[in-house]
């Protein structure tokens, strides 16, 4: 029985909890000129948690394991919850038409998934099919090598910033994009940010916040977009202040729970979302509507989680959720 680290389960649950509220803002000017900002940073947590629970030398013999875990953790939820989402969607069809629900199955999880939501299980996929040759890169480095990393990385996502703001793109390749970088870099940055004071960390996420939210104001929202520095920035800092906060709690039953079902959730959330959010949105001011559809879209993505999983036989808490193996 593998020790679940709290501090780790408070990220994971708030920056589930942001994926909702990004997914669900209000048609309110202020709430999306500072929500939009804020709770965009979720995508940079989720990489840095991914980061520091499989940046880890292993012994090579223990490779097959550690893409059997993947394939059973991350590939067979994606499977079953795909399935289960479209078998209910196109129920109508049943059985009558199962070859065109077999084939919608198919597309669905081979190709079309990548382009929806769920592009971030996608893409962190192939980062850890990789995460066992990065690991032995970044433990070849010496204090040197890994400032000198950090430094390209974010002038590299620096440049593609500014650039957009003139007629000419940035085409200079660099192998580290922002989601790469922030992948490889928790283990660098990371106890750099735990020497740090609590307040220093808090005034340098709102420094980002700030700056963020007046480019929101100014109509610049569209350079915001993925490759930016300041989303790096506030990444990396709430991610810290996430951390110390569960220090600070030290243990809640429901705060695990969510985060030991958090990706079976990611990938129902906005299924449940589409089909809570009509009830209130029609019927009630935003604000009561955007935290009850929150609400609601969290307590529904949880049970169906968690059915799901019962049924499957399948644990959907991936291995980032645990500790180092």
């Amino acid at each position: 029985m593998k020790q679940r680290l709290f501090p780790y389960d408070m990220a994971r649950a708030l920056a589930f909890v942001m994926v909702v509220c990004v997914h669900t803002l209000p048609d309110s000017y202020w709430v999306w000129v500072v929500g939009q900002p804020l709770f965009f940073a979720c995508n940079g947590i989720f990489f840095l948690l991914s980061g520091h629970f499989n940046l880890h030398v292993r012994d090579e013999s223990s490779y097959g394991g550690y893409y059997l875990r993947k394939v059973r953790n991350i590939l067979l939820p994606i499977v079953v919850y795909t399935c289960a989402t479209i078998i209910w969607n196109m129920k109508a069809q049943l059985p009558s038409d199962a070859a065109a629900v077999a084939k919608e199955c198919v597309t669905r999880i081979v190709y079309t998934n990548s382009g929806n939501h769920l592009w971030f299980v996608y893409t962190l996929f192939g980062y850890l099919l990789a995460a066992p040759f990065f690991a032995q890169m970044l433990d070849s480095m010496g204090t040197t090598g890994r400032r000198w990393f950090v430094i390209l990385g974010f002038g590299y996502i620096t440049c593609i910033f500014a650039m957009t703001f003139t007629p000419i793109r940035f085409g200079w390749e660099y192998p580290f994009g922002l989601w790469l970088f922030l992948f490889l870099a928790e283990p660098i940055c990371y106890p750099y940010l735990e020497r740090q004071k609590t307040s220093h960390i808090a005034a340098a996420a709102l420094g980002s916040l700030l700056v963020l939210a007046t480019f929101c104001h100014l109509g610049l929202g569209d350079h915001l977009f993925d490759i930016n520095p300041f989303y790096a920035i506030e990444s990396f800092c709430l991610y810290e202040l996430f951390l110390r906060l569960g220090n600070a709690v030290s243990s809640n039953a429901l705060v695990s729970l969510i985060a030991k079902k958090q990706f079976g959730m990611y990938i129902i959330h906005l299924f449940i979302k589409y089909r809570v959010e009509p009830h209130f949105v029609f019927t009630l001011p935003w604000k009561l509507a955007w935290p009850l559809t929150v609400l609601f879209t969290c307590a529904g993505s949880l049970a169906a989680a968690i059915v799901l999983d019962s049924l499957a036989v399948v644990q959907a808490a991936s291995s980032w959720q645990l500790v180092p193996e």
